[in-house]
């Protein structure tokens, strides 16, 4: 956590008791650049598969590779379990 050294203005002048005039004025929002819209004859962008079914695909293939070198003899009982 921060510790303020010098309280704002306004605090400082309420505790001193002095009146505060002003209200306190809100953030100003900015508009931030955005993707261009697609237009609707635009031809649409590359589909792309989901991380989730591409790391479960990734542990599949390492089952599948296990499994395929303990029935062949790649790997010895006694290492892995086959």
């Amino acid at each position: 956590m921060t510790a303020l050294d010098h309280p704002p203005a306004r605090v400082r002048d309420l505790e001193a008791g002095a009146a505060v005039t002003s209200a306190p004025t809100a953030p100003r929002l900015v508009t931030l650049p955005t993707r261009v819209a697609v237009h609707p004859d635009a031809r649409p962008t590359r589909l792309r598969v989901p991380r989730g079914i591409e790391r479960l695909a990734g542990v599949a293939v390492l089952v599948v590779v296990w499994e395929v070198a303990a029935r062949v003899g790649w790997l010895d009982t006694d290492t892995l379990a086959g």
